[in-house]
């Protein structure tokens, strides 16, 4: 495999490509017919196009444009931790660790199916950093032992199918990840401490047994499910309609649960499993509730254990005069609010 050394600023002009990789032939290697390594900037308003190869070093790529993915037949290895044809971060144990950060708008190309994915190797304490627009298409694979970090704006498009995160690696999230359609899925803890998980069509998925949904920052939202449980230790949990947890739902005392009310309709989150609910539930009205109306709001598979530091009411009819506030009450398998008179607006 050829392999390139490189060190300070790369620029690629308007109207020009840096392309690395290719078809590979050597079942030893990875795949592609080059390698990149250094600590350098691939910078400019030209196009850089990662076809397969592996870049080893710390690299920050800042062009107009990046395509990641084969162009040929991708990812003979399939979902059994066997790389294919593919990308690779730093793709031999005995490197030092690699940083890789694509720092562009950045499209990755779509496996032929969930057996033959398109798969980017990130190796043992490396990191793939998507720091720009990163669009996911279906049968997208992250593979390794190593950190997928999204810092970016990132949209998974995988209509009926998944972009998974696969080995025995990490995925955390501090931009906007946007689930657009088909899952997101990680055989680890899926971790947030800041930015916005968006369950805006699609679902989130966490394979491991004992790996959850880790939301120590920033709000998960959307009407979309999650297959697992969630751990929210100081995050917002904002469902825009019915939110679904597949699974176990504990907050913290520095979390909390937003929810938007209308008359007719409402925010609901769906726990499939226990739900305990500490810090903080507040409540945005968009009508005004008669006396002693009741809204249910959580429901569970068992008495939820309610902890609340403050339940907020604002919005319509939440001051001034004949104000009324929510307050919170556990059922047998529900959270259940109820208006009563006066004004609590703030925590």
């Amino acid at each position: 495999m050829p392999r390139l050394a490189a060190s300070g600023t790369l620029d690629v002009g308007t109207g020009f490509r840096f392309v690395l990789g290719g078809q590979g032939t050597s079942s030893t290697e990875p795949d592609g017919d080059e390698s990149l390594n250094g600590t350098f900037t691939l910078q400019g308003a030209g196009e850089f196009d990662w076809l397969g190869g592996a870049i080893t070093g710390n690299a920050t790529i800042d062009t107009g444009r990046v395509s990641v993915g084969t162009t040929g037949t991708p990812g003979s290895g399939g979902n059994d931790g066997t790389p294919g044809e593919g990308t690779y971060v730093n793709p031999t144990a005995a490197n030092t660790p690699s940083t890789v950060t694509l720092d562009s708008d950045t499209a990755f190309a779509r496996g032929a199916d969930a057996a033959t994915p398109a798969t980017t190797e990130i190796n043992s304490g490396s990191t793939l950093v998507l720091e720009g627009s990163t669009t996911l298409p279906a049968d997208v694979r992250f593979y390794g032992e190593g950190y997928l970090v999204n810092r970016g704006s990132a949209t998974v498009s995988a209509g009926t199918g998944s972009v998974y995160v696969t080995g025995s690696g990490s995925v955390s999230n501090t931009g906007t990840l946007r689930i657009a359609s088909g899952t997101f899925e990680s055989d680890n803890d899926y971790r947030q401490s800041g930015g916005t998980t968006d369950l805006a069509g699609g679902n989130l998925r966490i394979v491991g047994s004992s790996s959850v949904v880790r939301l120590a920052g920033g709000q998960l939202t959307g009407s979309g499910t999650v297959f697992g449980s969630v751990t929210n230790t100081a995050g917002s949990v904002s469902p825009t309609g019915t939110l679904t947890v597949h699974g176990s739902y504990g907050q913290g005392g520095a979390a909390a649960l937003d929810l938007d009310l209308a008359r007719s309709t409402g925010d609901r989150l769906v726990v499939q499993g226990s739900a305990t609910l500490r810090g903080r539930l507040a409540v945005r009205n968009h009508y005004v509730p008669t006396a002693n109306a009741k809204r249910t709001v959580v429901t569970a598979t068992s008495r939820p254990t309610l902890k609340l530091s403050c339940v907020i009411t604002t919005g319509s009819g939440s001051s001034g005069t004949g104000a009324r506030h929510w307050v919170a009450a556990a059922s047998n398998t529900a959270v259940v609010l109820t208006s009563v008179p006066g004004q609590h607006t703030t925590c």
